[in-house]
């Protein structure tokens, strides 16, 4: 996996959908990467709030900016171990990014198309920054990455910010492959760091009106609530 998501939901499709109460604003990201500030939810007492935060934390004073933690080794990975078991965040994306053999995959959910990511948080002086969590790659996956975020439906929020248990939480990197995901061939300009181009999301050789078609037929389908994956398969 690379450092690049996309989250562009409107607020109030990601109220609904990770039921929130109090109305945002923020500014969709096409190409969200290290460095930018982005919407993620955090436990709120016995529900959840969405707060702008920054992606990258420093663990300590002239360490290296981290964007991406591994869930293999995080509990024995100080301090991000004691941020796993207290402060958990989800971050909101649409879809997220691989390369292989210079060529760049944009891979989604078919269904939900807003889901989560988890993340740990921390907050300094009113301000919030988060890094990532990535889990081993699904097994459709393999062929284009070695690795992916931890994802997860909204329906699962509510246990992945409120849980004590840390067999529960990291329960969460191996289900991270059942779910089915969708990818294609896009344009490698995403990776530019100024890009924020939505039109860049569409496949190869497709048209706007092409893609429209593509999802519908895929909303149409009926799958299992959660894929046979290789690794879910073990638990």
């Amino acid at each position: 996996m690379i450092d690049i998501y996309t989250i562009a939901s409107k607020p109030q499709h990601i109220m609904d959908h990770c039921r929130l109460n109090v109305k945002f604003v923020y500014d969709p990201s096409f190409q969200a990467r290290p460095g930018m500030h982005l919407p993620i939810l955090i436990k709120d007492g016995e529900s959840s709030k969405l707060v702008i935060a920054n992606w990258g934390i420093v663990p300590t004073k002239g360490t290296e900016q981290v964007n991406v933690i591994d869930t293999g080794n995080i509990l024995r990975t100080p301090p991000f171990n004691v941020l796993m078991k207290t402060q958990r965040c989800a971050i909101l994306a649409n879809c997220f990014f691989g390369l292989h053999k210079q060529e760049l995959y944009l891979i989604r959910l078919i269904r939900p198309c807003l889901f989560c990511i988890g993340g740990i948080y921390v907050e300094k002086d009113d301000d919030y920054y988060f890094s990532m969590l990535k889990t081993e790659s699904a097994d459709v996956l393999g062929g284009i990455m070695n690795d992916m975020p931890l994802v997860f439906t909204p329906e699962r929020l509510h246990i992945w910010l409120q849980s004590d248990h840390t067999f529960t939480i990291m329960n969460f990197a191996s289900k991270a492959g059942g779910h089915w995901f969708d990818f294609f061939k896009v344009d490698t300009d995403i990776l530019a760091s100024t890009s924020n181009d939505k039109n860049l999301l569409v496949p190869l050789g497709m048209s706007l009106q092409q893609m429209q078609t593509r999802n519908d037929k895929l909303s149409e389908l009926d799958f299992q609530d959660e894929r046979a994956n290789r690794k879910s398969m073990k638990h």
